[in-house]
């Protein structure tokens, strides 16, 4: 089921005194932020809309102004919130691009057998990791066009090629 909102960023800290905050960017476009006049921000599966009185970049960071945040300790109230946006704002996607919200959770095949779900995303280096939660341990599966041959999200399917010895590790 496709959630209604997608997550664009994570408010990491406090910048300054004047209530700024570091914001680190979850989309492959950081500069998106420029297109935005408010931020929700979710925290504890409640949700607040600010407007957003300014946008700059900082090395690999957002940082992020909003009406009403005006001191350090409000912005740093806010440290671990999610901005969120309604999805008909999300970025068309290229082919075989996903947002992660809606691999979340999906199940996992190898072989047409299935071998779990998939858990989380974490996105390093060159290509992302898909954390996939089997029975025994977690598998850390590079999000590679080698290893992940299909998607189909009505489905809610995954198929993959897991590399000899990836399990081992």
């Amino acid at each position: 089921m496709k959630q209604d909102k997608l997550i664009i960023g994570k408010i990491t800290s406090p910048h300054g005194v004047r209530g700024e905050m570091k914001v680190q960017a979850l989309t492959d476009d950081m500069t998106r932020f420029d297109l935005l006049e408010q931020a929700t921000v979710r925290m504890n599966g409640k949700e607040q809309t600010y407007a957003i009185q300014h946008v700059r970049y900082h090395k690999n960071m957002v940082l992020l102004t909003l009406e009403g945040i005006t001191s350090k300790n409000q912005a740093d109230e806010l440290r671990n919130g999610q901005i969120v946006i309604p999805r008909e704002q999300g970025i068309e996607l290229e082919e075989d691009r996903y947002y992660i919200v809606d691999l979340i959770d999906m199940d996992v095949f190898e072989n047409g057998e299935r071998i779990g779900r998939l858990k989380e995303v974490l996105q390093h280096g060159a290509a992302d990791l898909y954390i996939i939660e089997e029975e025994q341990k977690d598998l850390m599966l590079p999000a590679t066009k080698e290893n992940i041959l299909n998607v189909d999200l009505e489905a809610n399917r995954m198929d993959v090629f897991v590399p000899e010895g990836l399990r081992d590790l």
